[in-house]
């Protein structure tokens, strides 16, 4: 684990150069370029909001616009998810970068990571146009934002070592990771409130780490309550994570020497 992490500080420069790379490749190549990192957000936003707040008539706890409430919880979502889609054939499409010997190919969640950070902030900026639109103040809460995400990094980091090895040795987990990650959304109180979910299944809550951050932000952006109200939630979210950074590192240092000759 510590090998790992020494490689992505001695590393700094390289995963720059690769993020703001792919950054450009991502945004250049096409006619509206960046465009796309608003419109993307803007239209999956929109079909939720106008499905569920009108179609089903969801009201969120505390009276909260439906559009700010839903907006605040898929932000994290779509970025871990696409940081998730785009890390676990990191390996995999770099054959001949991983048969350089030298080349950390342990960066390539922390560059992806970047890479949706492009995206990440855009749609910060969305959210605090709808917040100042609709009358919301920012308040110190804020801050919050930097703690979330941050948690939200070492998570998706964790899981990208776990999956990008892994789907060097079978390329099915790319394929169950898809499946993984529609079930993780319903079961996420995205679109839903945490209200909605019976009591006697909230410890599924408890252990599922995308509800302490997307409830995260809604607190942060929403309900103004600070981090530390949910000491239990946060206690078991930290838990998880560093336990998914230890066995995803485990198991990508365990397999790394096997990457060249199996690709």
């Amino acid at each position: 684990m510590f090998e790992l992490i020494k490689n992505i500080m001695r590393s700094r420069s390289l995963i720059v150069v690769m993020g703001v790379r792919e950054i450009k490749m991502r945004y250049t190549q096409s006619a509206l370029g960046v465009v796309w990192a608003f419109l993307h957000p803007a239209v999956m936003t929109f079909l939720y909001w106008f499905v569920f707040s009108f179609g089903l008539k969801l009201q969120p706890a505390g009276n909260a616009p439906f559009l700010i409430w839903f907006f605040c919880g898929f932000i994290p979502w779509i970025s871990f998810s696409e940081m998730i889609t785009m890390i676990t054939p990191s390996v995999v499409n770099h054959p001949a970068l991983i048969k350089r010997t030298l080349f950390p190919s342990e960066i390539f969640p922390v560059i992806y990571a970047l890479v949706s950070g492009f995206g990440h902030i855009i749609m910060m900026v969305i959210l605090l146009l709808l917040l100042l639109l609709s009358h919301i103040p920012v308040t110190w809460y804020a801050l919050q934002f930097f703690y979330y995400s941050a948690g939200l990094i070492l998570l998706t980091i964790g899981l990208g070592w776990l999956f990008s090895s892994l789907n060097v040795l079978s390329r099915d987990i790319g394929q169950l990771v898809a499946i993984l990650l529609q079930v993780w959304f319903w079961a996420t109180p995205i679109i839903y409130g945490p209200e909605l979910v019976p009591h006697f299944l909230h410890w599924v809550l408890q252990i599922n780490p995308l509800y302490y951050v997307v409830h995260g932000y809604r607190n942060t952006f929403v309900y103004f309550q600070p981090f530390w109200n949910d000491g239990v939630t946060a206690i078991i979210f930290w838990g998880e994570v560093l336990t998914i950074l230890i066995l995803g590192g485990f198991v990508f240092k365990r397999f790394k020497p096997e990457f060249a000759d199996i690709l």
